[in-house]
């Protein structure tokens, strides 16, 4: 028993390893924690605490609003599945052990720089690089071996990661790792991962000098004078902050605003993501305005979701599905705040932000980020002895 149990944390460090570099093997590591820690394990969490501090009850909903309706999304049900089955899993592993899972997921996302730095070094000195900057080339995800998005988001979070393992040993490593994240996420000119990053980095040097007012004042001064060099200057990133009118999601935004007050229900929404889907496919046909045609093209042949998290869940499930999306965030928040945990509270905000520009739950990933960020931020006094 005793053997089988061992078992158990070994399975959750190769999910937080294999959750941004191979999606088999996440899938293969998530079966052997659930199946081992329901026939084997102790659990460390009460139910309840399970229950409210993860998406299980969203993932209900969704389930339940669907059905309904007759409108059964098999694929949509096992894509989110893992909602329900991380925290559970993750239930039966001390806190303790589960932040020992952070230094895989450090070096999972070191492995993802890597391979995208490699990438970069290829395109500027071997390919189109010398006549093409990277932030306009069509093809950077391949470039990047990972999507733009994305990797801005995990080279931020990184920075928090480093912090939460380096803080109280080896600082230099933490420095390190975070000057080079920072450098990916300029030079991928990711910009929500540029504006976590900053606001982890601030955080941090704020808590390391313990607000002395003169060391406030000096990076004060520092930060206007790179904010000033970083707008007067030609840069990827400012660019990529000036396209920001043009984005794809501020017409697929304005498409959702027109389908939630036209066709969706105020408190339950359109009841299926194959709902929003099909609305979103229509508007892009029908109503929304292009001034390119092969951009209206484009919008129709991708079937852009809404990127955004909070603006799915409302079109999906309406004011009540939007409630269940951000109450087990607002419960992790007011709990890290209690316990003045500065790194659960940057993790949480992090994905806060990050649901503002993604759809983080349309993909498997995303999906794993999610529940395993909400699961290393519950409340440590719920913690079973």
């Amino acid at each position: 028993m005793k053997n089988l149990q061992d078992i158990i944390p070994k399975a959750y460090f190769a999910l937080m390893f294999f959750l941004t570099t191979s999606i088999f093997l996440s899938n293969v590591s998530l079966i052997i924690l659930i199946t081992v820690a329901l026939f084997f394990g102790k659990r460390v969490y009460p139910l309840k605490q399970i229950l409210f501090s993860s998406l299980i009850l969203l993932f209900c909903y969704v389930v339940i609003l669907s059905t309904s309706t007759l409108n059964l999304e098999y694929k949509e049900y096992l894509k989110l599945l893992p909602l329900v089955l991380i925290p559970i899993g993750m239930a039966y592993i001390k806190k303790d052990t589960l932040l020992k899972g952070l230094y895989f997921l450090f070096a999972a996302i070191l492995v993802n720089q890597f391979i995208a730095l490699f990438g970069i070094i290829e395109y500027y000195f071997f390919t189109e690089g010398k006549t093409v900057a990277l932030r306009s080339y069509a093809g950077i995800n391949e470039i990047l071996h990972f999507e733009r998005p994305y990797l801005g988001f995990l080279s931020a979070l990184n920075i928090i990661i480093s912090y939460r393992i380096f803080r109280n040993f080896r600082k230099w490593v933490f420095v390190l790792s975070s000057v080079f994240s920072v450098l990916i996420i300029i030079i991928i000119s990711a910009r929500l991962g540029l504006i976590i990053a900053l606001l982890a980095v601030l955080v941090f040097v704020l808590v390391e000098i313990k607000i002395n007012l003169k060391y406030l004042l000096l990076f004060i001064l520092a930060l206007l004078t790179s904010t000033i060099i970083f707008f007067q200057s030609n840069n990827p990133l400012k660019n990529r902050f000036q396209q920001l009118k043009y984005d794809t999601r501020i017409v697929v935004w304005q498409g959702a605003k027109s389908i939630y007050s036209k066709d969706a229900n105020p408190i339950f929404g359109l009841s299926s993501q194959t709902e929003v889907k099909n609305k979103l496919l229509n508007y892009y046909k029908k109503e929304a305005n292009f001034d390119y045609q092969p951009d209206k093209t484009r919008f129709i042949m991708k079937e852009y979701n809404t990127h955004n998290q909070y603006i799915n869940e409302l079109l999906r499930g309406g004011l009540l599905g939007l409630f269940l999306l951000v109450s087990p965030f607002f419960m992790a928040l007011r709990s890290s705040y209690l316990e003045k945990n500065i790194v659960n509270a940057l993790l949480l905000l992090a994905a806060l932000l990050f649901l503002l520009v993604e759809n983080l739950l349309a993909r498997q990933m995303g999906v794993y980020s999610i529940a395993i960020i909400l699961s290393l931020t519950r409340n440590k006094s719920y913690e079973s002895t």
